[in-house]
């Protein structure tokens, strides 16, 4: 079975056309790639804009400037074919990975089929809601409103008038909703250690409908804000939903039938309220378009099978265009990711020389260089490595990844970080907040700093992944030692999470 998805996969991105023009998009909030003719990029990166600007006053989300290193980058494939060969997976729309180099996206834009499909672009409004919670709060939020708010937005439809329909059904969830119900007393439990699959999809179906219900109630609308300060003061889940909603099997029983009704309320938000902002769009020169294919497939992840077939098509278009800085930074990544750190700091130190204002030429430098740290340190040169992350930093100071990989260096060395590397850390949690391995290196290091009020809070969305099943009981014991104080546990408990459990708990969503 996986000989046939890699083989599918690895063919669907060697069948891409290498020298298909393609166009970039950028907005306030997303730089977006695709295919597409411009006039249908424009009006699809306005959709996003305005889907952005619909939810934020909902969620009461800040809107600060960002830089080009902190925006949403979306690949706009052909159709989910296309998606799901690169996700490896044939049954997926749509992915999104949240990581502090910057987040990514993967969708496509074929919106065929009925409404019981889930399409594309469901899956992206989703995730995107998932990346806008984790940039608004660090407060620990139960997995059911974190799945049923994603699926509450997810669903929304922006109008051809440029109106946006929040609250929409979701179709595709039909199945869920009538059948297999979960009661609401497991439904609000912590995260058990084993999930059947039919439970898993009631944390969406039966979430989607409990917060729909409760936000067109004017009786229990309170309850939901009461609910959230309960849990994030500490209380245990149960415990918090019984204060702020009562009787559990009174609200299962009106759930039941606010359902029967089969009538639901929407929200418009009219289009002269929205305000999207200026789309930029230009078509990629030869070099770009030619890498594109092999840089999609790049951010996407390799492995050891399909990273030499991602360096072999790099080496191809680098061959073709020996000395485009684009084409040799991304040269430098497959080097890299293939195992050759020497290849790639000479394809990073081609591209710097090219432009020496290309941040990731120097970032791939430093990937490379890190590398080679890791691998024996006593022989590292700690002092150029920290050189080449601070050039890469100076060039945007927005961009998380060099902040972390300074920060990771004094690790690498086995020597204390120093306060200016913590802080540079702290700043790179704010800036990406959803890469859940930054946020983890975030709150250890809080909790070694003693301030476990601030770490208990920054865990939260870790501790109550509804993805992390199997290591739930882990999470809930590092979250009870922060939240009581206790250091020693905490820091115990978290070194007792193994690799297979951070794994985990970055599934997707």
């Amino acid at each position: 079975m996986w000989r046939k998805v890699l083989g599918g996969m690895v063919a669907a991105v060697a069948a891409m056309p290498a020298q298909a023009a393609w166009l970039e998009a950028r907005t306030p909030h997303f730089i977006i790639y695709s295919e597409q003719r411009e006039s249908g990029l424009a009006r699809y990166a306005e959709q996003l804009e305005r889907f952005d600007q619909a939810i934020r006053p909902l969620l009461h989300s800040d809107d600060p400037p960002l830089s080009n290193a902190s925006k949403l980058v979306i690949y706009v494939l052909r159709d989910q074919g296309a998606v799901a060969a690169l996700a490896g997976n044939a049954m997926t729309a749509g992915f999104y990975i949240p990581r502090a180099s910057g987040p990514l996206a993967f969708v496509h834009r074929d919106e065929t089929g009925d409404d019981q499909d889930l399409k594309g672009q469901n899956v992206f409004q989703h995730e995107y809601l998932h990346h806008l919670v984790l940039q608004k709060s660090g407060e620990p939020t139960p997995a059911w409103v974190t799945e049923g708010l994603a699926e509450f937005f997810g669903s929304s439809r922006v109008n051809s008038d440029g109106s946006v329909a929040i609250g929409l059904v979701p179709q595709y969830r039909g199945y869920d909703l009538f059948n297999d119900k979960l009661p609401l007393a497991r439904l609000m439990a912590p995260p058990a250690a084993r999930m059947s699959d039919a439970d898993t999809l009631q944390v969406y179906a039966r979430g989607w409908l409990l917060i729909h219900y409760l936000t067109f109630s004017k009786e229990r609308s309170p309850q939901l804000t009461r609910y959230l300060t309960l849990v994030a003061q500490g209380k245990p889940q149960l415990a918090a939903a019984t204060e702020a909603f009562g009787d559990l099997s009174k609200l299962d029983r009106e759930l039941d039938a606010y359902l029967s009704r089969n009538r639901f309320s929407a929200r418009q938000i009219p289009a002269e309220s929205i305000h999207p902002g200026k789309v930029t769009i230009r078509t990629l020169g030869p070099a770009e378009s030619a890498i594109m294919p092999w840089q999609m497939r790049s951010q996407r992840g390799v492995d050891r099978k399909t990273a030499p077939v991602v360096l072999q098509g790099a080496q191809r278009v680098a061959a073709l265009y020996p000395s485009d800085p684009i084409v040799l930074a991304e040269l430098a990544e497959a080097e890299q990711d293939a195992g050759d750190n020497a290849a790639a700091i000479a394809a990073a130190d081609r591209a710097a020389a090219g432009n020496p204002k290309y941040q990731k030429a120097l970032v791939m430098k430093a990937r490379a260089l890190m590398a080679l740290a890791a691998k024996d340190p006593k022989k590292a040169d700690f002092k150029q490595l920290r050189q080449t992350i601070a050039q890469a930093n100076r060039l945007d100071p927005d961009n998380a990844e060099p902040l972390v990989m300074f920060y990771r260096t004094y690790d690498l060395q086995g020597v204390a970080p120093t306060r200016n590397s913590i802080e540079g850390l702290y700043y790179a949690q704010d800036l990406v907040p959803q890469d859940e391995d930054l946020r983890f290196a975030a709150v250890h290091q809080l909790t070694v700093d003693g301030d476990l009020a601030a770490a208990a809070r920054m865990f939260g969305p870790i501790a109550y992944n509804p993805h992390a099943t199997k290591m739930a009981p882990k999470l809930q014991a590092v979250m009870a030692s922060l939240q009581a104080g206790k250091k020693a546990d905490a820091l115990a408990g978290m070194e007792a999470l193994g690799k297979d459990d951070t794994a985990e708990a970055k599934g997707a969503h």
